[in-house]
């Protein structure tokens, strides 16, 4: 029995993986960003993810597919340098305080906009105008203002003595919105010009299998366990020579939304089937009744 319920265990596991690994079909992504042509095939490029890629993925890396035209998949993986600066800036909105925002005495809260969700943030720069201060602070971050806050970072700004820190480490967070709470205590509030973020490099390293037009496909509610083959293939030297490439914006998938066009179409259909059925069955019942 004990061995029936093991090989069992087992073929359900592998058609699980067979599932996983399989490719997910280009109709079930909501966007794709174009590559910039010309490419070479054979040749290997690095293309920065833009922000809007962040935003339109649901579960990155995973839900990333590389297609030219004909459908045919190029090999790619997501690259960060090792020890990479964060270097992208990432503006700002600042925002009002939302309905759900309690005032607390002797704590200044800013509210932030970054534009775009899930995209790994790496430090949070204040530019203030106070000449002398020293406030600890605590950062938080949310999708959207019916989510709850979630604490990111703690963290401290000061200007005294000629010594001056304006600046927050983040562990690469991924919210839209930011809270920043200052502890002034007794002090009065700080002067804030502006806020801004900052963003380690993001890239994708891919192998073109064409030279004729692809795109970056993302945002599928499917995803596949990650095979980057072409990472384990790829030398650090390889790497350090990759060639430029990159991203047009991102769009609409025309694949996914005839597919939802079909879909609506297809239940219209049945919905009209029904109705025009149960009609037909009232009259039948009427001519039988009158019969």
């Amino acid at each position: 029995m004990r061995e029936k319920c093991l090989i069992a265990a087992f073929l359900i596991s592998a058609g699980l993986a067979t599932v996983a690994h399989a490719q997910i079909a280009r109709e079930a992504f909501r966007w794709r960003a174009p590559l910039q042509p010309p490419l070479a095939t054979g040749t290997l490029y690095r293309a920065q993810l833009d922000p809007a890629i962040f935003d339109g993925c649901r579960s990155f890396p995973t839900d990333m597919r590389l297609l030219d035209e004909d459908g045919k998949d190029w090999l790619f993986f997501p690259y960060t340098p090792e020890g990479a600066e964060p270097t992208v800036p990432v503006a700002l909105k600042t925002l009002d305080p939302p309905a759900d925002h309690e005032l607390r005495g002797g704590i200044q809260t800013l509210f932030f906009d970054t534009g775009f969700r899930s995209q790994p943030l790496r430090r949070l720069t204040i530019a203030i105008e106070t000449p002398q201060f020293t406030r600890p602070i605590k950062i938080f971050g949310r999708d959207s203002a019916t989510n709850q806050w979630r604490w990111i970072a703690d963290g401290a700004l000061h200007r005294m003595d000629g010594q001056e820190r304006n600046f927050v480490n983040l562990p690469n967070a991924g919210f839209r919105f930011l809270k920043v709470e200052v502890f002034n205590y007794e002090e009065p509030e700080i002067a804030v010009a502006h806020a801004e973020a900052l963003a380690e490099p993001h890239y994708i390293i891919f192998l073109p299998a064409s030279e004729k037009r692809a795109w970056l496909y993302f945002g599928a509610d499917l995803f596949t366990l990650p095979r980057f083959e072409l990472r384990h293939s790829t030398s650090r030297e390889q790497i350090a020579n990759v060639l430029p490439a990159s991203f047009d914006k991102r769009e609409r998938n025309p694949y996914h939304i005839n597919q939802e066009i079909w879909r609506y179409a297809k239940l219209l259909l049945i919905a009209s089937l029904l109705i025009a059925a149960v009609l037909a069955l009232g009259v039948i019942s009427k001519r039988l009744r009158n019969g």
